[in-house]
């Protein structure tokens, strides 16, 4: 066996020990949990992705479109 230690602001370990509170445990095992769901998903256990601020303008601005021309679509003259 092998003790891990890390360093965590102060503040986020006040706000997740109440939460592993309600689920019944400590931080440890939170991490050990972490590590097996690393081992699992061969990777880390959740999305890492960046926003690209222009492709959220852009996809918004499509989205606009649509809506614009399935509106033209549904009008009746």
């Amino acid at each position: 066996m092998a003790i891990l230690q890390v360093e965590i602001e102060d503040s986020l370990r006040n706000d997740v020990i109440p939460i592993f509170n309600n689920l019944g445990i400590d931080i440890s095992t939170a991490v050990k949990i972490f590590l097996k769901r690393v081992v699992i998903c061969n990777g880390l256990p959740f999305r890492m992705t960046l926003p690209k601020e222009i492709y959220s303008a852009e996809r918004g601005y499509r989205a606009l479109l649509e809506i614009g021309e399935e509106s033209e679509k549904k009008r009746t003259f």
